[in-house]
């Protein structure tokens, strides 16, 4: 099984389509608990995570916190942490189930892995943040 953890704070614009994306990636992998570790949210956010059958934490603000909580929370010895407005490319999913078909202990502390980083956004300003992000991973 797999936890995933995603931090919200305010994110009812985005997470709409972060958790169909992330429901899309899990049928790749079987089952996976989802995990909104919110921040206090006053948007509809929680409305929409309950909507959609997600484990919620109440967590304090700031996205270490809410990550840490959430990690505190999951029932799995794989995590997968995603941003709020983050969408799970088709084949995502296959990908996670690999890298943990692959690891001969679950839950190695000495294994992580990252997806590849792209905005939608075709500006040079975007490929630039894109490539600090790939040397910072």
């Amino acid at each position: 099984m797999l936890s995933i953890v995603i931090p919200t704070l305010n994110a009812a614009a985005g997470l709409p389509a972060t958790l169909e994306s992330v429901a899309e990636g899990v049928d790749d992998i079987g089952k996976a608990q989802i995990i909104i570790a919110d921040g206090g949210s006053t948007d509809s956010t929680l409305d929409l995570a309950r909507q959609a059958g997600t484990s919620i934490i109440s967590s304090e603000k700031g996205r270490g916190n809410q990550l840490a909580a959430g990690a505190d929370t999951a029932c799995s010895d794989w995590l997968l942490f995603i941003h709020a407005d983050t969408l799970v490319q088709p084949g995502g999913g296959a990908e996670v189930a690999r890298f943990i078909e692959d690891c001969p202990t679950p839950g190695m502390s000495s294994k992580a892995a990252v997806f590849r980083f792209e905005l939608d956004d075709a500006s040079f300003k975007a490929r630039v943040l894109e490539t600090i992000v790939a040397v910072r991973t």
